[in-house]
């Protein structure tokens, strides 16, 4: 993150901040390894910066004035390779062409090199952007929406092809156009198949107008837009950012707001469908010790809870959580507290954009039988099976699922001297899970579709 603070996931237990990292300034984008976590490389006024804070060879020169490198995404085809995409130095802010460079991560002993730079390709638009992994794991879809008209564009990146700059269009949705920086947003459920789009009903008038909220259902394998239902926001005052709970099936969102005893967070149940019930469900949050005007930024994170980050102090210097986000309600469970950073920073402290993709493992379970591997089928959608070849466990042990996020999903005990464990998969979603099992000194880890 900004200012110097790093903020961990590490598996099974709490999440940490640590401070005194080489970067100390504002952050658009951070790309960590998905299996150790490490940094790989982040993003800032100035341009791509390696794990160790300096600008990469060719990466600067990017951002002018509003300008900004907005997402990253890996080639689903090479671990090495990264698209960044950043908006054009033309036009005002929310009105700008987007481009895409390259970043190799092979070159420059293994601290990364921009080897394409700012090749223009999309029409000007919105400063939110978002992106999907295919269930299969063999690519992604970068998605815009223009400023102006209601279309989103859809561009596929792909293992053999690497990035398509012809989109995929779907038109659906709010008709769009210039509006205050700060309105519109996007927020994709962690199952690729849900997406929350926020859009002023006047945004020309600025930060207080009345916000409405467009929630889709998406087949995330040829991005197919459906069942749209848009609600009114409960309470006077903008929404200003969004994020959908791990589920998909709660919808929180921060309050821009001049106005006394409005709640710094709003939840929405989105479980009826029904727009005026989903207004009438609303759950206004107020956070201790906040004023108006706080919360920046939400974000559901890796341990499947919401984090949200403060403009002014005390939410400055620590982040908000909720516990549980898919609950309704206050048994979402408001952390009153915060995580504490322990800096003492000038000013907001920026949740960076995140994509969690859907990727092959390598580790003990890929080395052979003479060390063991762990293997998985699934039996239609209620049931999979693991089982051991090439080892005999004489410990008890634990397997656990993950989803693409890190989330922990199951967890099961792997009794001393079993081969095999069949485990009910009926309340989990439809996707790529990482499944662990560990007893004594050994790790097994593989890769499970679940239907």
């Amino acid at each position: 993150m900004n200012w110097g603070v790093n903020l961990r996931f590490p598996p099974g237990q709490q999440p940490s901040t640590s401070l005194n990292t080489p970067f100390d300034d504002f952050f658009q984008v951070t790309m960590s390894d998905p299996l150790t976590g490490e940094i790989l490389f982040v993003t800032d006024r100035d341009g791509v910066r390696d794990r160790f804070g300096d600008l990469m060879p060719n990466g600067g020169d990017f951002l002018f004035d509003f300008n900004l490198i907005v997402a990253a995404i890996p080639h689903p085809g090479n671990d090495d390779l990264f698209y960044v995409f950043s908006t054009e130095d033309t036009g005002p802010v929310n009105e700008q062409p987007i481009e895409y460079s390259i970043v190799d991560m092979s070159l420059n002993n293994g601290l990364g090199d921009v080897t394409v730079k700012r090749i223009p390709f999309a029409e000007p638009s919105l400063w939110p952007v978002t992106a999907i992994s295919q269930p299969d794991g063999a690519g992604y879809w970068f998605i815009t929406h223009p400023t102006f008209g209601n279309e989103f564009h859809c561009y596929h990146i792909t293992s053999g092809s690497g990035l398509d700059t012809v989109p995929v269009v779907r038109t659906i949705g709010p008709s769009t156009g210039p509006c205050f920086p700060f309105i519109p947003t996007m927020s994709v459920s962690p199952g690729n198949d849900r997406l929350a789009f926020l859009w002023s009903s006047d945004p020309g008038q600025g930060q207080f107008a009345g916000d409405r909220i467009w929630v889709f259902d998406i087949d995330p394998t040829d991005l197919t837009f459906s069942d749209p239902t848009v609600f009114e926001a409960a309470y006077d005052g903008a929404h200003r950012a969004l994020a959908l709970s791990a589920n998909g099936s709660v919808l929180y969102a921060s309050i821009i707001s001049g106005a006394a005893g409005i709640p710094e967070i709003v939840q929405y149940d989105l479980s009826s469908g029904v727009p005026s019930v989903i207004t009438a469900t609303a759950y206004g949050i107020h956070v201790p010790t906040a004023d108006t005007n706080v919360f920046s930024y939400l974000r559901l994170m890796p341990d499947s809870m919401i984090y949200g980050t403060g403009a002014i102090p005390p939410w400055r210097s620590k982040l908000v959580r909720i516990h549980e986000p898919d609950a309704i309600g206050a048994d979402c469970n408001l952390d009153p507290v915060g995580l504490e950073t322990g800096a003492v920073i000038p000013g907001p402290l920026e949740l960076p954009w995140s994509f969690w993709p859907y990727k092959n493992t390598v580790s003990i379970a890929d080395l052979g039988t003479d060390h063991g591997q762990l293997v998985a089928s699934t039996a239609g959608n209620d049931e999979c099976l693991f089982w051991l070849r090439g080892i005999m466990p004489y410990t008890n042990g634990r397997i656990e699922l993950f989803d693409a996020r890190g989330a922990k999903a199951l967890s099961a005990a792997w009794p001393n001297g079993t081969t095999n464990l069949k485990l009910g998969i009926r309340h989990l979603s439809a996707g790529v899970y990482l499944a662990e099992l560990r007893f004594g000194t050994d790790r097994l880890v593989t890769r499970v579709s679940l239907p």
